[in-house]
């Protein structure tokens, strides 16, 4: 299984280029000797195998609009509910039974359980889910990504609620219907305060521009140099 997923992704570089307008161009050929590929390794090997390499499977099933005819993801997303312990793959299990996708039957209380789930796993391994959840937003649904990102962040993932922030501010055109200034700044403090460093330097240039034509306080001067001091030592320690 290592083996095919390891040329899978060999194929996945070879597969994709970026035309002029920046649009992300498949060869369609190559995609589906991918997803044959990446089809044996699931079928043959473990969901521990096949899980650093679902970006590419997802980017073939949901980009390049190959049709999952084997049932690849749902085998392996049955699998791993059973006993896998990567948050990602069972992130991806709980929004399936949440909005009944990849064949799986809606059932909102066992949703809730996987993602309490995945978010202890995300504490433990340090793995950024909400990059799965912004992920969703592009592969699966908008609905479906930003019930995820809200479900992280109520459970206390910092960067799910750094995402929240980004996706209020507008921060890509794409987010322009859900900007809201209010629940910009109101996720942007929640992560900030639950310790994301990207939250502490985005907080740091939000207070120093709100002051722009200000000269801030003594209290707020401290808070904008402590929030870049702490962001920087983030980085320093990574």
């Amino acid at each position: 299984a290592r083996v095919l997923n390891t040329y899978a992704v060999f194929l996945h570089t070879k597969a994709t280029w970026t035309l002029p307008d920046g649009k992300i161009h498949w060869d369609q050929d190559l995609a589906q000797k991918m997803y044959e590929l990446m089809a044996r390794a699931v079928q043959e090997g473990p969901p521990a195998e096949i899980v650093e390499k679902l970006s590419p499977l997802l980017s073939v099933l949901y980009f390049a609009k190959i049709p999952d005819e084997q049932g690849i993801l749902k085998m392996l997303l049955r699998r791993s509910e059973a006993w896998s312990e990567r948050a990602e793959l069972i992130l991806l299990c709980a929004v399936s039974y949440q909005f009944g996708l990849f064949g799986f039957p809606k059932d909102s209380e066992r949703a809730q359980t996987l993602l309490d789930r995945a978010a202890s796993l995300e504490k433990q391994e340090d793995v950024d889910c909400s990059a799965w959840a912004s992920y969703a937003f592009y592969g699966v649904s908008e609905e479906a990504s930003i019930f995820l990102t809200h479900a992280l962040a109520d459970r206390g993932v910092a960067k799910a609620m750094s995402g929240l922030h980004d996706l209020y501010r507008a921060s890509r055109p794409e987010y322009l219907p859900y900007k809201d200034d209010d629940k910009a700044t109101y996720w942007l403090e929640c992560a900030c305060n639950a310790g994301d460093s990207s939250a502490k330097h985005n907080m740091a240039f939000h207070l120093k521009e709100t002051q722009y034509d200000h000269q801030p306080s003594p209290e707020l001067y401290i808070r904008i140099k402590t929030l870049f001091l702490e962001a920087w030592q983030d980085l320093e320690n990574l």
